[in-house]
């Protein structure tokens, strides 16, 4: 059996990670009290969502109150 080195562990992951694409999702930014958009953050996909306004949906029924902009 061969000994699976350190440096061997590193190539599989960058092999791996090369062969899975990227992460599917949208760039949102939260609405601030001055009404202007703050910083941009990445949320991924979840369940059936298809579009950045699927997200915007979603974040704001799970956090009332607050507003999200396609970024």
């Amino acid at each position: 059996m061969k000994y699976v080195t350190k440096s061997m562990n590193t190539e599989f992951q960058a092999i791996m990670a090369r062969r899975h694409s990227a992460p599917k999702g949208a760039t949102v930014a939260r609405i601030l009290k001055s009404g202007k958009p703050g910083k941009p953050f990445f949320v991924s996909y979840l369940w059936n969502e298809r579009t950045a306004q699927d997200v915007v949906t979603r974040l704001e029924s799970l956090n009332p109150g607050t507003k999200y902009v396609e970024a």
